[in-house]
């Protein structure tokens, strides 16, 4: 269960970009924060993952799991461009415990999952944004991260690749992890369970389910 509550931030002294922000979400699944343009998307997002504090009050709970066990997929992807698909997936399922040779097996199993196989000995740094961003979808789920926080992740994208990226954030979902994913995008906000709309500082919370 994720809550949100009475979360205020500004930056410097400037007017509120979120102001008494507060909502709970009580499911695994996935959950869409929505919102024109600088609505505040990216900040809530951040405060939740814990990248920066709400600096006039205000907090963030997920039960069992701290800020730093979440994992990021960002509109501009980290992947290691120099290694190999399949290694930046491994490391992912290496970061969740046992040997090398298991982590690759594993992501092997999940880039044939993200129908990625055909590259998955190609040097990431070689793939298309859509490609990268499935990847990281890969290495995420491959970490077993209970929270997944996606910025944007389809705002570079092209049509097809958007509907395959926002395919796999459901298929993310859909294994129990939380994911809440910051985006414009209705190919992806049509698939949350639930979203948090942002305007004019303020959100409202809709149950989709």
């Amino acid at each position: 269960m994720l809550t949100v509550a009475g979360v205020t931030h500004r930056y410097g002294q400037g007017p509120a970009v979120l102001h008494d922000v507060g909502f709970t979400y009580t499911r695994t699944g996935m959950l869409a924060v929505v919102g024109a343009s600088g609505s505040g998307k990216s900040t809530l997002l951040a405060i939740i993952g814990g990248l920066i504090r709400p600096s006039d009050g205000g907090e963030v709970t997920f039960p069992g799991a701290a800020p730093d066990d979440a994992t990021w997929v960002f509109q501009v992807p980290n992947v290691l461009g120099h290694r190999t698909a399949e290694a930046n997936v491994a490391v992912g399922a290496l970061a969740s415990g046992g040997s090398w040779a298991a982590a690759v097996d594993a992501a092997r199993g999940l880039l044939d999952d993200y129908g990625l196989a055909h590259v998955a000995i190609g040097k990431a740094g070689r793939l298309s944004g859509g490609e990268v961003q499935r990847v990281m979808l890969a290495r995420a789920q491959a970490m077993r991260a209970p929270l997944l926080l996606a910025d944007e992740p389809t705002g570079q994208l092209d049509h097809a690749n958007t509907l395959m990226v926002a395919a796999s954030l459901r298929r993310l979902a859909d294994t129990g992890t939380t994911v809440v994913v910051a985006t414009h995008d209705r190919s992806v906000s049509d698939l949350a369970d639930a979203t948090v709309e942002l305007e004019d500082a303020t959100a409202t919370y809709v149950d989709r389910t």
